[in-house]
């Protein structure tokens, strides 16, 4: 077991098994444990922010995946893993998700899955089917702290979760860092290799398409077609394979997508929060 495969995922499992009051995995078993994994249900949003770490506004054709598809992805993913801790569900605005409160019932019910984290630009007000869904202990609904200018309801979905006693967590401090456009930067494998380290998203794993990436704008710039990414791991095949595979997603020296990424990390310039596109783009 390497350094980097320890820090990046048997500690940060560890972490968060202590969190959950679970007994979590050990050093010494051959347990594949994800830390963290995004998934987005959909491209639409109500917002069109120029500096979308997710790169949604560039996204012409606005769609859901289908809650047929989103449950079989998934329960291919979970077939190769023994735990997930955090299932984080994101977009687009997940709230625009028709198939959500299913959705969440759905992943409740896996003994596999720890945390299930929502993240909402705190425009759209949930439905009571939708409330009902997210009060479930698993259920945490994460709110972006987005000025009135840009979501001046804000409050109003905070209180109604509030009152519904939906777990929320209020990012009134949010901070948003530049990653950049999308072409590709000129960079040494040693400078690539500490963003990669650096970089807060390279913890934060997505799904796609029965693929496994480093990060959700990975995943996107494939989709947009800016790159190819060459470390994905297809969620397919042998079993030892492919979870040998998935382990090495945290040793990575090298991504296309952070090659057309400044990344995010605390040592980058902070940008104002959700600025809005006015015109097409």
């Amino acid at each position: 077991m390497s350094i980097t495969y320890l820090k990046n995922n048997v500690l940060q499992c560890m972490k968060f098994a202590r969190q959950q009051n679970r007994a979590g995995r050990k050093l010494w078993t051959n347990v594949l444990e994800i830390p963290f994994v995004e998934y987005a249900v959909t491209t639409r949003c109500t917002l069109r922010c120029k500096k979308c770490s997710n790169l949604i506004p560039e996204f012409k054709s606005k769609t859901d995946i289908s809650l047929e598809r989103a449950k079989r992805e998934i329960s291919r993913f979970l077939e190769y893993v023994d735990y997930v801790y955090r299932f984080k569900i994101h977009g687009g605005e997940p709230f625009l998700y028709p198939w959500l409160p299913e959705f969440l019932n759905w992943l409740s019910s896996s003994d596999k899955i720890g945390e299930i984290r929502i993240s909402t630009n705190g425009t759209v007000f949930p439905g009571d089917l939708l409330l009902e869904s997210m009060k479930k202990t698993k259920v945490i609904v994460f709110v972006s702290g987005y000025p009135k200018t840009i979501a001046p309801k804000r409050k109003e979905i905070l209180q109604l979760l509030v009152d519904h006693k939906v777990r929320i967590r209020d990012l009134d401090d949010q901070v948003w860092y530049d990653t950049g456009g999308c072409s590709e930067r000129e960079m040494s494998d040693s400078e690539l290799q500490k963003m990669i380290r650096d970089c807060a998203m390279a913890n934060s794993k997505a799904l796609y398409n029965d693929y496994f990436y480093l990060c959700s704008r990975c995943a996107n710039g494939e989709r947009l077609g800016y790159f190819t990414e060459m470390s994905k791991v297809r969620l397919s095949g042998d079993t030892e394979n492919v979870r040998e595979q998935l382990k090495k997603m945290y040793e990575l020296k090298t991504c296309t997508g952070c090659r057309h990424c400044d990344s995010v990390n605390q040592n980058g310039i902070p940008i104002p929060p959700a600025e809005q596109y006015q015109e097409k783009i």
